[in-house]
């Protein structure tokens, strides 16, 4: 038997990838949710907007549904694109055979035997779209969607107290439990998130200040030697 002794032509999987899915899941739980929550809120503001068409008494599902999907629907847009209409959905690689290496790219689109060999995937790229996002939006991020899950928690809860029927009680106070859990996990997946972001950015900070640092080291040093010079 003859051993085919050549290196091989395809690359090894890049050994960071499965520490960078574990960093991105956060990011991801976050974004599957919110499109969960958007479906759900969708389903039941329209069935709000039946009672209110059938029964002469207003549903405030109506407002806090509709809050629910606007807050869903902020989150995905940050996540997708950063809140400025640049696109991050999808993490693009290129893949060189020549030298074997990966290299992250937004216009290359792996081909499917490619992305097995390297066991790379699309993932949401929502690390880099949260970064580019300001202050404002990052708070806006993470006050939204919990407040908006918050207000259906209180819609649900007047219902519990002022309906007349234990049907009607039983299921507003189940509802309650729900979207006060929902709120929850809201709140715990985006503390997840903000925390991979600031693990992130704590390089590029540290980078920033030594070079400040360096910068006004230099200034110093300037200055001490201009001095040295008049004297």
């Amino acid at each position: 038997m003859i051993s085919d002794s050549s290196p091989s032509h395809h690359p090894p999987p890049p050994p960071d990838d499965d520490e960078h899915r574990r960093t991105m899941a956060p990011i991801r739980h976050l974004h599957h949710l919110s499109i969960f929550l958007l479906l759900l809120s969708a389903v039941f503001w329209v069935w709000a907007f039946i009672n209110n068409l059938r029964y002469d008494y207003v549903d405030g599902g109506v407002i806090s549904f509709a809050t629910v999907m606007l807050s869903s629907t902020y989150v995905l847009c940050v996540i997708d694109h950063g809140g400025n209409g640049r696109g991050f959905l999808l993490d693009q690689y290129h893949i060189d055979n020549d030298t074997s290496t990966v290299s992250a790219t937004d216009s290359v689109e792996p081909s499917e035997d490619a992305t097995e060999r390297t066991g790379l995937r699309h993932e949401p790229n929502a690390l880099e779209a949260i970064q580019g996002s300001s202050q404002c939006k990052r708070r806006a991020l993470f006050i939204l969607p919990i407040s908006s899950s918050l207000l259906v928690t209180l819609n649900y809860a007047l219902g519990s107290v002022l309906t007349e029927h234990l049907w009607g009680k039983v299921y507003c106070a189940a509802f309650t439990g729900l979207w006060f859990i929902l709120a929850l996990l809201q709140f715990v997946l985006t503390r997840r998130v903000f925390r991979v972001v600031d693990s992130a950015e704590m390089p590029t900070r540290r980078r920033d200040d030594e070079a400040v640092e360096q910068d006004d080291a230099s200034g110093m040093e300037g200055s001490n030697e201009g001095a040295g010079t008049i004297t």
